[in-house]
This record gives structure tokens, C-alpha cells and sequence, in this order.
């Protein structure tokens, strides 16, 4: 099976409704770029959000270190703004009003992300390693709200990140690999309720020869925290989307079964994780992971969401760094809250 690529313009799908044109005031489009500097347990997720029927943006730069970040404001730098006027932008550059500035050098290939902030700066140069490609659906919803009429989408792309940072007078040398992925003309409400058990993202890089990529809930086989809290089939595939990378191809995933092996006791998301996948000539991966950071990110209030840094290992004993992020409804919440409760008989 191929997996299809969008061309390099997709990158700059960032449009408004036209004059006498009424969209769902649910319509997005999005651009995430992120990094990590993996001796420091260092992590970065840099995010804009556009709302085009209003039209305004949300969006800015969470830098984060360790694995205590509770709250959002535990994090070593946070500007995210809910609020922020329509973005500037000017040919192939982007800008928000706080300050993240995009510029596509030579779209779907090549990207300088820049940021100045109380205390911050950012300056990375994001290089594709893989094709620029289709993205299936990530939010509930969104695959049944869109308009096709409007032809929405979605891409992501492994980039070679190199660049440097500053944190409060620290300087970091940033040379890692790491995901982007954007959508455009996707329709989310992101309405609190969706029967949908927690998912996690684990893009990895171990070079590349190697590159993985998956979204999926957890195997109903490895007794998941979701177990009475949503009503999964046994046969569903508990993948949404996945891909592997070797050797200049790309393969689609037939099967991948994720098994949380701890969770933090606070964030509840994955401290340590394995998964296994099949691809589509029947070779069976297995990956293993542990976080090295993790945070609270505000992006969507009325989803669950936490980023993390992950080391992960191939069977081969490479190592990859990445974000892993993991998202989740109200009731899952409230199902974990009450069982930490009830652990530490409260």
C-alpha cells in the first residue's frame, strides 16, 4: 500500500473565507514544529492554531524540562496565548502577535522557525528526511464535520532540526530529529464526551534508515487504565494512523499493539511504553520507551493533552529521542482522578 504525499504548497494553506462566504466557525488550520535537547531532558512545542472564521489565532512556544511540570506555568518557559489576532503573513512567512515566526525557505522541505521571548530565543532550521505526507484524521469528529467541499487535510513530515536555544541565560545546541504536522480546513469542536479511550503519538527517528510513526489507544490485551470507562471492540484496529520509513520507502502499518508499562503518577500519561507493529510486507517491529520529560500543555481545554520527550530503543539497541504526546476526554480523567484517589485514600 503507498502512502500518499501532499505537494510542497500544503505548507501554505492558511486561507480566510472569501467576501459573502460563511464557514463553521469550528474550521482550523494548524503548523507544529518541536525539538528536544535530550542531555538536558529538554523538550519544545512550537504551535499555531488559526480559527479563520473570525478570524483570529491562538498559539506561542512551551520549553519544558523534566518530568514534574504539572501545571503549564511549571514549565521552564511558556508564552501561549488563547487569544491573537490573525497572523501576519507575508509570502512564505508566518507571524504571530507573540512573536513565533515561521518561514518556509522552500516549502514542504526546508523551514526556519524563530522565536524571542521574556528570557527566550529560538533560532532552528527544520529539514525534511521523509515525504511530506497524508495525515489521517487525529481529533474525534473531525472526520465526519469537515466540509469535503473544502477539501481539508493534514500532513507530517520528519525534519533534521539544527539550531540553537537560550533559556534564562542557559544556551543549548540543538541537533535532533523531530516531527511537524499541520491540518488545514479541518472542522473540530473538540466537545467534551467523545468515546474515544486515551491516545498517544510516537514519532521516532533512528536515523534515516529507520523512522516510525504511529497514533493509537492502547491493546485491549495489555488490561489498559481505559477498561471501564469506554466500550472498544476486541477486533478493532487500535491504530488511527502509522507508518514506517526504511531504506528510502515508505510502508503503511497493518497492526500495532502499545502496551503502557507505567504511567506518572500525576500527569497519568505514559512513563514507560512499548510497542509493536507490523507493516505491510508482514515485518514485525518492536520499540521500547521511557520518558525523560513530560508537561501539562494548555492547547485544548477541553482535552487532556501532555507532550513528553522519549528515548526510545529498537530492537537492535539504536536510540531515538521524540516528543511522545498523549491525549484524553472528561471521563477518562475523572475515571484516573478518582482511582489515584482512592490509592492514596483520599
Amino acid at each position: 500500500m503507498t502512502i500518499a504525499t501532499h505537494p510542497p504548497e500544503t505548507d501554505l494553506i492558511v486561507p480566510l473565507p472569501a467576501a459573502g462566504e460563511s464557514w463553521d466557525p469550528w474550521t482550523i488550520h494548524t503548523h507544529y514544529f518541536g525539538f528536544s535537547v535530550p542531555e538536558a531532558d529538554l523538550g519544545a512545542f512550537l504551535y499555531i492554531r488559526y480559527m479563520p472564521a473570525f478570524p483570529l489565532c491562538q498559539g506561542g512556544v512551551g520549553v519544558f524540562q523534566g518530568t514534574d511540570n504539572l501545571e503549564p506555568g511549571d514549565m521552564a518557559f511558556l508564552d501561549y496565548r488563547l487569544t491573537m489576532p490573525w497572523p501576519s503573513i507575508e509570502g512564505n512567512t508566518i507571524t504571530t502577535a507573540n512573536g513565533l515566526r515561521i518561514e518556509f525557505l522552500e516549502p514542504g522541505r526546508r523551514a526556519r522557525v524563530t522565536f524571542e521571548g521574556d528570557g527566550v530565543s529560538i533560532d532552528i532550521l527544520q529539514e525534511a528526511v521523509t515525504p511530506l505526507l497524508v495525515r489521517g484524521h487525529v481529533m474525534p469528529g473531525e472526520e465526519h464535520d469537515s466540509d469535503p467541499a473544502q477539501s481539508p487535510g493534514g500532513s507530517e513530515q520528519f525534519m533534521h532540526v539544527t539550531g540553537s536555544l537560550t533559556l534564562r541565560g542557559t544556551s543549548f545546541q540543538i541537533d535532533c530529529y523531530a516531527p511537524r504536522d499541520r491540518s488545514w480546513r479541518q472542522v473540530r469542536s473538540e466537545a467534551p464526551g467523545a468515546p474515544m479511550p486515551p491516545v498517544g503519538w510516537s514519532p521516532m527517528c533512528f536515523g534515516e534508515d529507520l523512522i516510525f510513526n504511529q497514533i493509537s489507544y492502547e491493546a485491549l490485551d495489555t488490561d489498559p487504565e481505559w477498561v471501564g470507562v469506554y466500550d472498544v471492540p476486541a477486533d478493532r484496529p487500535t491504530h488511527h494512523f502509522a507508518w514506517l520509513h526504511a531504506d528510502g520507502e515508505t510502508r503503511s502499518i497493518t497492526r500495532v499493539r502499545r502496551n503502557v508499562l507505567e504511567r506518572h503518577p500525576h500527569l497519568y500519561s505514559a512513563l514507560r511504553q512499548e510497542i509493536e507493529a507490523e507493516d505491510e510486507l508482514g515485518r514485525v517491529h518492536r520499540f521500547s520507551g521511557q520518558a525523560i520529560a513530560v508537561t501539562a500543555m494548555p492547547a485544548w481545554p477541553n482535552v487532556t493533552f501532555r507532550d513528553s520527550v522519549f528515548r526510545w530503543e529498537d530492537e537492535s539497541g539504536r536510540v531515538a529521542h521524540s516528543t511522545y504526546q498523549e491525549i484524553w476526554f472528561d471521563a477518562y480523567q475523572r475515571a484516573m482522578k478518582n482511582r489515584h484517589r482512592t490509592a492514596v485514600g483520599v
